[in-house]
């Protein structure tokens, strides 16, 4: 892929195609998210038309200038957030996993008992559900991560770019931007089982 900054910048000056090349990079980043997500092993496509729709539209309010960005690592930034957004939506759309217990007797009505790790890899078990909404929530989340941090997690993450990449775009050496990403996984942790969202 083109050099990211250049594809933003040209993009932000009108470049019909830079536009076109860097809408479906989003898109491919949000159907790889919703993969991830969902514990499927290649990309998915994404049903909910007017999901995608919304994203597209946020994004060209951004390259139109209507939601104001200063510069390619702030658009990236705010691009990152509607993936976020995206992201939190589709698995709110998700159909409520029926919580039945096998033996009535055991457990209060309404409930399915311990979680067993069989379930814990259910991509539409509760638990894994609510640790991905818990993660997606907690980037924005003030208190958790500085600036720096929440940088690297919204480019590496959300928008896939390598640590090399980062620097460049950051202006800092590839030592520090893993040791922000290593300090955000570290304060994540605090708030979110991590391992659930393998």
């Amino acid at each position: 892929m083109e050099d990211m900054k250049e594809l933003v910048i040209a993009a932000m000056n009108h470049d019909a195609e830079a536009g076109e090349k860097l809408f479906e990079y989003l898109r491919v980043r949000f159907r790889r998210i919703a993969a991830k997500m969902l514990g499927l092993k290649r990309d998915v496509a994404v049903t909910e038309s007017d999901l995608l729709q919304e994203l597209n539209l946020r994004i060209w309010k951004m390259l139109q200038g209507e939601l104001g960005f200063r510069d390619a690592r702030h658009f990236l930034a705010l691009a990152g957030q509607h993936l976020r957004w995206a992201a939190l939506e589709l698995l709110r759309r998700l159909p409520p996993r029926p919580m039945v217990s096998l033996d009535p007797g055991q457990y209060p009505a309404g409930t399915a008992g311990p979680v067993t790790p069989a379930e814990r890899d259910d991509p539409h078990h509760p638990d894994r559900q609510e640790a991905w909404e818990r993660f997606h929530q907690l980037i924005d989340q003030e208190g958790i991560l500085d600036e720096n941090e929440r940088m690297v997690v919204t480019l590496r993450w959300y928008e896939g770019m390598k640590q090399r990449a980062i620097a460049e775009l950051m202006q800092v050496s590839e030592r520090t931007v893993k040791r922000y990403w290593h300090s955000a996984k570290k304060k994540l942790r605090q708030h979110v089982d991590l391992d659930l969202l393998r």
